[in-house]
């Protein structure tokens, strides 16, 4: 018996929310019997069907840790612990969530700064105020002694 080899797959990037389906072409998938394991990243793939010693196909998994594109190695391994190893072959694609949870503390944020500064400045433009006008009290009395 020979180990497994990965020559090609299509498609190389899909969403970290996984569910691509993917093909891979090779060789030593086996026949019948299990199934060999596939992981792109550290995600186990589904659904991992062997259709011919040299085809199979899976269903991508979750990557929820990605937050950038990034490039996964891609492995299978058969019933006896024999991998191939397809290195930084397939990328995980982001897709709008990390950017949607980026821009929503944002604009909490912004909410915040703008409920916030105007009650600050408020406050400090009123103390400036008071401080000029004893400031000016202390003059006039001051010149009114000398």
């Amino acid at each position: 018996e020979s180990w497994p080899r990965v020559e090609t797959f299509s498609p190389a990037r899909g969403p970290v929310g996984g569910g691509t389906n993917v093909t891979v072409r090779g060789a030593n998938f086996g026949e019948g019997g299990s199934a060999p394991a596939v992981y792109v990243c550290d995600a186990p793939a589904r659904l991992v069907r062997v259709h011919s010693p040299t085809l199979l196909t899976f269903v991508t998994g979750v990557e929820p840790g990605a937050t950038s594109r990034e490039l996964c190695d891609v492995s299978v391994e058969d019933a006896h612990g024999r991998s191939a190893v397809s290195y930084r072959a397939f990328t995980y694609l982001p897709g709008w969530q990390p950017y949607c949870e980026m821009l929503a503390l944002l604009a909490v944020l912004l909410v915040a700064a703008l409920w916030l500064v105007p009650r600050q400045v408020t406050a400090l433009l009123a103390e400036h105020a008071r401080l000029v006008r004893v400031k000016r009290v202390a003059a006039k009395a001051k010149a009114a002694e000398a």
